[in-house]
């Protein structure tokens, strides 16, 4: 991390001497109590702050920084790159520069991007087309969980330029266990419009204009409750990796709800409406009760919950090989989550994170993807060893290859 040192000014003029007594202090019994009360105070403080006891051990608080992208002018904490994009584009990144601030809530055109206060980083990637600046036609969010990382890609509206709208968002989960609780239980409504800790949630419209929320756990959670309405859904097992994927029609004020990976005898398909969340409807039956609770009639062969996700087509693929520099047509970014050192490469719209190479092994690419990430991630004194995920991601669904290497994190030019 670096920081900026501020303009050089002028002190003031020292003020007129006056003239003083001189007493001898160190012959005052006073002087030498105050002298040993001074010196242990010292002392103290020093044992606080060299010796690593947690319970001692004062942290700084974190400063969230909000940043306006409609402003030309951010804070000067925020820590700036740039590179090419097409042929007359500006990328631009954004972190902080020091440990103890956190990038918060981002607003650009008419909405803002809120941050989870369990969000131990956010790093931003905003893609001008043209020069000078105006808008970015994109903005891809990067928030760093214990355990986890979420990606959350933005898009300018064709008809409307102050309008941007999810077009896509995943979550990735990584092996960090240290401080994570193994038994979670909260109520499905409050993991999707509220914050709740080591619930992770990303959210997107697909291009028919549905709602699609996703929730995942921590890799090691083995005991996992989420309630919806009046039904519970359980997961046991941490290998079956629970995820609820909620698909919300705003037109009808409905939703499904999808868990994959829970306990044999939990529901994997329940209904609810959006204007009481009290009450599941579970299966088809259910579904039907819901339409006619709520005097929906339907076209039979209308699949009403179906995902249309927004698909970039012909983009060109760049590999990535450890142990040599990134193509400057890939990004990463680096950041430490309670001793582990998490580093992400990715793509710009226009491009997809084709082989990835690890020694002798590689990862073949995957022209159908409809998103590619590499994320690096070191255990704490671990040393040079790190291992990595490649995370491929298919119309919403992730698929990911995981390997150890003894190799170096990405660097870039």
């Amino acid at each position: 991390m670096s920081s900026q040192e501020g303009d050089a000014t002028t002190p003031p003029p020292p003020p007129p001497r006056r003239q003083i007594e001189h007493t001898d202090l160190m012959s005052m019994k006073t002087f030498k109590a105050v002298n040993v009360i001074s010196a242990l105070t010292i002392l103290t403080t020093l044992i606080i702050v060299a010796i690593p006891i947690p319970s001692l051990r004062v942290e700084r608080q974190i400063d969230v920084v909000d940043v306006n992208l409609n402003h030309a002018i951010i804070s000067n904490v925020v820590g700036v790159t740039s590179k090419p994009y097409k042929s007359d584009g500006r990328a631009i990144y954004l972190s902080t520069q020091f440990d103890y601030n956190r990038l918060g809530n981002v607003t650009v055109g008419n909405v803002n991007i809120p941050v989870s206060d369990h969000c131990k980083d956010r790093f931003v990637a905003l893609y001008y087309p043209t020069t000078p600046l105006t808008r970015p036609e994109f903005l891809n969010i990067y928030d760093f969980f214990v355990g986890g990382v979420t990606i959350t890609k933005f898009s300018q509206s064709a008809t409307d330029p102050t309008h941007y709208w999810p077009l896509d968002a995943a979550i990735y989960l990584l092996p960090h266990s240290s401080t994570l609780p193994s038994k979670l239980e909260a109520a499905l409504y409050d993991v999707l419009y509220g914050d709740v800790a080591h619930f992770f949630v990303t959210s997107f419209v697909d291009s028919a204009g549905k709602f699609v929320y996703d929730v995942k756990v921590p890799l090691h959670a083995s005991q996992v409750e989420i309630r919806i309405g009046n039904e519970v859904v359980r997961c046991s097992d941490p290998r079956a990796k629970l995820r609820i994927r909620t698909v919300e029609v705003a037109k009808h004020h409905i939703a499904k709800v999808t868990a994959v990976g829970a306990d044999p005898g939990s529901h994997d398909e329940i209904y609810v409406s959006t204007d009481d969340w009290a009450k599941a409807y579970v299966g088809a039956e259910g579904l039907q009760q819901l339409l006619t609770d709520k005097n929906i009639q339907l076209d039979p062969n209308d699949d009403l919950f179906a995902i249309k996700p927004v698909v970039f087509t012909d983009r060109e693929l760049v590999p990535v090989q450890l142990k040599q520099e990134l193509s400057p047509l890939l990004y990463f970014h680096n950041t430490v989550v309670e001793g582990w050192k998490y580093n992400v490469v990715f793509a710009d719209a226009w491009h997809l994170v084709g082989d990835v190479t690890v020694d002798s092994s590689t990862i073949p690419s995957d022209p159908t993807a409809t998103e590619r990430v590499f994320l690096v991630f070191q255990k704490p004194q671990e040393g040079s060893h790190f291992y990595g995920v490649v995370c491929t991601r298919h119309g919403g669904t992730n698929s990911c290859t995981q390997f150890a290497a003894g190799v170096a994190p990405p660097s870039s030019t």
